[in-house]
């Protein structure tokens, strides 16, 4: 006998599932349980961007720290003759030791707290930048934790990252006071390649969530969203208990709308894109023709919306095949229905559905697909019911069917013009009726504020991370050409040219780069899929974004060790030589 402990986290879906089988649910195929804590159904992706925000701090971090070493391996060197006179006045080697890491100790708590007080000013700024939706955003401080946490990393930073250099310092040519140019060993190569590999992971991450975020704004709406005007309702439960008041107060609103000045085309509906639609079917529970056709192809749901005949008028969907509804429609007790492009591909396959019955509705047209996700995920295929004048249908088969619903308007006027008649058109119906008047332009632009705002976030950090980068490059460059004068002198009065030794700089910073290069690789594999769910349409392997950032990190380092290349070869042997 096996047994298996499983925590209540893990247990639970494991559970309701089981329940829901025995229920009579198929959960198979189309229809899987996918069961969550309320917490994190109201955090969302965000948890997902939290994180990736975090990682890409510490990844940040880590460049800095790399910095901060490879300058104080120069800084050991640059002072050995000072330590070997401590050495020759007494000075053990734990004093020295003590006395470099106090003072990596001190740089690193002065930036924590210089860091703290720019992050404060930052944390302002992006909350005020920020787009709506954020969870628990506008709570966001610098509280008791946030500031022991910054000074425990600043603190331990300073130690662990000053510890190599302290030991670098103490090596016997610095002790002799003599000269060492390999001050740092594999350290300082180390460092810079780790630097690139960071800068690389996150160059990666900022130029895949740059390419969703363009693709996802050039992704068709597949309606025109100009001069066009909503206004979505949400009536009481005590106003508006069942079907028929909910009726009578769509009818009276679509009548209302009519007569007032401006208002050129009106439709009403339960919801319009690019939100999601109140109501969905399991597309494998579907029948057509009074037969139920399963197959591969016919896993997942169908959203469906009862609207008006003049709603594909007003939004601009283009009519591919058949016809749309009209007023007959809303009165016969013939039931019609109207489906989107991919419903009719993956339900006939190639063939002709007009004439065909969806469930007890004949299809009578096919209009091209809308944005009906949200922006959140893939869009389901979807149909249309026309909106009746009765509401004893399958249509309106719960008492709330008709509680939410939509006011579309196409009209010529100013926004702000329509939208003021918009409201008192609802206002003279229902004064207490809250209601959320906007353009249609301005729904389709909220699509992308949350992309937009994560791909700035993330592209801050990767250019903070690329200039990290290359100012280490450069740094550590700089140094060893300043060490390696006599050595450079000697090489060009011996008959080297300046393209020899700016290619003895160069080709030191492309192993580097290299190295760097190889692993950032495997972290940009794992960042590419830790940030699956916000790619929104692209591939984690998309080839412009890898391709994109690696000549970006190329071109920055190459700038920055062509300045002191540049030096070197510009070294006058007979000045170096004098001066030694």
């Amino acid at each position: 006998t096996e047994i298996y402990t499983l925590s209540l986290h893990d247990a639970l879906p494991i559970w309701i599932a089981h329940e829901m089988r025995l229920a009579g649910f198929p959960l198979s195929g189309e229809i899987k349980a996918r069961v969550r804590t309320l917490r994190d159904f109201q955090v969302g992706d965000a948890k997902i961007v939290s994180w990736i925000l975090f990682a890409s701090v510490i990844a940040v971090l880590l460049l800095a720290c790399a910095n901060l070493t490879n300058l104080l391996l120069a800084r050991a060197v640059a002072r050995r003759r000072e330590i070997a006179v401590r050495i020759a006045l007494g000075a053990g080697r734990a004093q020295l030791v003590k006395q470099a890491l106090a003072e990596s100790l001190v740089l690193a708590l002065a930036g924590g707290a210089a860091g703290t007080g720019l992050a404060y000013g930052l944390l302002k700024l992006f909350i005020r930048l920020a787009p709506e939706g954020i969870p628990r955003l506008e709570q966001a401080s610098l509280d008791l934790r946030v500031l022991a946490f910054t000074i425990i990393c600043s603190a331990i930073c300073g130690l662990l990252f000053g510890l190599g250099p302290a030991l670098a310092g103490l090596n016997i040519e610095a002790l002799a006071g003599g000269r060492s140019v390999a001050a740092g060993g594999w350290m300082r190569p180390a460092l810079i390649a780790a630097q690139f590999a960071l800068s690389l992971a996150l160059l990666t991450g900022a130029a895949l969530l740059g390419r969703a975020l363009w693709h996802f704004e050039r992704m068709p709406l597949g309606a025109e969203t100009e001069q066009v005007v909503t206004a979505s309702y949400s009536l009481s439960r005590q106003q508006y208990p069942d079907l028929p008041r909910q009726l009578a107060f769509a009818e009276k609103l679509e009548e209302r709308l009519r007569a007032t000045p401006g208002m050129a085309d009106i439709a009403i509906g339960d919801s319009h894109p690019p939100d999601v639609p109140l109501r969905s079917k399991r597309l494998h529970g579907l029948k057509i023709d009074g037969r139920d056709q399963p197959g591969p192809g016919e896993q997942g749901t169908v959203v469906w919306r009862a609207v008006t005949p003049d709603y594909f008028r007003v939004l601009g969907i283009r009519l591919l095949r058949g016809r749309i509804f009209t007023e007959d429609d809303r009165v016969s007790k013939h039931d019609v229905t109207v489906i989107s492009e991919t419903l009719a591909r993956r339900l006939f396959r190639g063939a002709d559905p007009i004439g065909h019955y969806l469930d007890t509705a004949e299809i009578v047209g096919v209009v091209a697909d809308v944005r009906n996700s949200g922006g959140t995920a893939g869009d389901d295929p979807e149909f249309y019911m026309p909106r009746l004048h009765r509401p004893v249908t399958w249509i309106y088969s719960a008492p709330d069917e008709l509680r939410r619903g939509a006011a579309i308007v196409r009209t010529p006027l100013r926004p702000d013009a329509a939208q003021r008649a918009l409201r008192d058109a609802i206002a003279g119906l229902d004064p207490s009726l809250p209601v959320e008047i906007q353009t249609l332009s301005e729904s389709a632009a909220r699509l992308s504020v949350r992309p937009r705002f994560n791909a700035a976030l993330f592209g801050l950090f990767a250019t903070i991370g690329l200039g990290l980068a290359a100012f280490g490059l450069y740094g550590v460059l700089a140094f060893l050409v300043a060490q390696r004068t006599r050595e450079i002198g000697v090489r060009m009065a011996l008959g080297a040219s300046p393209a020899t030794v700016s290619r003895l700089v160069l080709g030191s910073a492309a192993r580097w780069l290299g190295v760097g290069l190889a692993a950032g690789l495997a972290l940009s594999l794992a960042v590419a899929r830790a940030m699956h769910a916000l790619l929104l349409g692209i591939s984690g392997a998309d080839p412009v974004a890898w391709t994109g950032a690696a000549f970006l990190l190329f071109t920055a380092a190459l700038a920055a060790a062509w300045l002191p290349a540049r030096r070197a070869a510009r070294v006058d042997p007979m000045v170096a030589l004098r001066h030694e």
